[in-house]
């Protein structure tokens, strides 16, 4: 079959194949195009092999070995030097050979398999001219941390479990940042538990998505730093979340995600619904109605699984008045521009249609909050929505006023507005 094999015209896949006779490796080596072995768990060093070895990465060819256990140096010669991807993730054990001529190609190199590395072998891998991809490793010595920070080309140590703050940690974790904000690529370190304040604040200046979905706890003083994160932030590792640290996160400017967290206070909700970024809670549980009030006021997108179009927080596991809240949630348009306004009843057409439903929802969300069943849904509020639109004729009807207004003053206006009409008509 490995004689017929090789003549055929065109790439083979083989991904089922968990060994070959050295025979069968000699005639697939005399395929002249690409070959895929996925599911090879070793590479002997007999000649037929040796030959295979060769045709895998012939071309600068990427190589795709993830079951192999064991890398022969004489087929980490073959396979070192170049520019190619190259991908061992089940190889537990380096020989320094075998280090040393991996580390003479560029592209990508990813050795997930190894669980510990010396320093001499890290010495050796960081010459590698690519993105060095360890994430096997759960833990590192400092200075093995400090050899690697000195890696220019690219770092993933998705299974690190902690970054103690010893200088070659935090060099490390500078060299992660720095990679990862030049390339614009996230910075995936879901596999740390914990991280110190130090840490949060220098894995904080990332520019790039950030990935700590294996955390489980949070100072307050951490989501304070990372508050400051510029990109996607992941905390999904989280189950709660303190009153303090809801606070410092409301201020994250970008798409958050707290998907692991079951509830939330009446306070940690308010504080959330004031984040500007859009809001993952996939996991939530438990809410009152309040909470649920305030939270519906969230500016952005509420998501259950992924962000789209959807203005409603689709939380099959919230039941009874906090999903019937969230089910009539109406999102605030944004107010990207305001029209160069002629009159006052062409300022107030652009209110009505841009404004007309949030008003209403966030009429109703304010009666809710303040009643002592927050869970009744107030329908007849049309005299307290046309409220809303005369105080704020009567406040547009300055030309001045109309014409100086930017669209955030025009925000915080309605948000002025509203609760002095709610108190009018009362």
């Amino acid at each position: 079959m490995a004689e017929g094999l090789s003549r055929f015209d065109g790439g083979i896949r083989l991904d089922g194949l968990a060994e070959l006779a050295d025979d069968s490796a000699r005639i697939l080596s005399t395929h002249h195009e690409r070959l895929s072995l996925r599911g090879l768990t070793e590479l002997s060093c007999s000649p037929g092999h040796v030959a295979l070895a060769k045709a895998l990465c012939k071309g600068g060819r990427a190589i795709s070995l993830d079951c192999l256990t064991n890398l022969p140096d004489e087929i980490a010669v073959i396979f070192g030097g170049g520019g190619k991807s190259i991908s061992l993730n089940g190889v537990t054990r380096l020989s320094d050979v075998a280090a040393e001529n991996l580390s003479k190609g560029f592209g990508d190199l990813s050795l997930g398999g190894l669980t510990q590395l010396s320093d001499r072998t890290a010495e050796t891998l960081i010459r590698f001219q690519g993105l060095l991809c360890l994430d096997g490793l759960v833990e590192l010595t400092d200075g093995t941390a400090e050899i690697l920070s000195t890696h220019r080309w690219g770092l993933s140590l998705r299974g690190l479990t902690n970054l103690p703050d010893g200088p070659g940690h935090l060099a490390l974790a500078q060299r992660l940042v720095a990679d990862c904000s030049n390339g614009r690529k996230p910075l995936q370190l879901d596999g740390l538990t914990s991280i110190s304040d130090t840490m949060a604040e220098t894995l904080c200046q990332c520019e790039a998505d950030l990935d700590l979905s294996g955390l489980t706890d949070l100072s307050g003083l951490a989501a304070a730093h990372l508050s400051k994160h510029k990109g996607e932030l992941k905390l999904n590792g989280l189950t709660s979340l303190s009153d303090n640290a809801a606070f410092c996160l409301s201020m994250h400017y970008w798409d958050l995600f707290l998907d692991g967290v079951m509830s939330l206070t009446d306070t940690a909700a308010t504080a959330l619904s004031r984040q500007m970024g859009n809001l993952s809670l996939n996991g939530l549980l438990d809410l009152t109605d309040e909470a649920a009030w305030h939270l519906s006021n969230h500016r952005g997108s509420l998501c259950s699984g992924r962000f789209g179009n959807n203005q409603s927080l689709r939380v099959s596991s919230l039941t009874g008045s906090a999903a019937e809240i969230f089910a009539q949630r109406v999102q605030r348009p944004w107010l990207l521009f305001l029209p160069e306004w002629q009159d006052l009843d062409e300022c107030m057409d652009f209110l009505r249609e841009s404004q007309q439903d949030w008003i209403a929802f966030d009429v109703n969300r304010q009666i809710g909050t303040c009643t002592t069943e927050p869970s009744v849904v107030i329908e007849d509020h049309e005299e307290i929505v046309e409220a809303v639109f005369l105080k704020l004729s009567d406040i547009l009807k300055n030309d001045h006023t109309r014409n100086v207004m930017r669209p955030n003053d025009l925000e915080l206006l309605l948000d002025a507005v509203i609760p002095m009409a709610l108190r009018n008509v009362a």
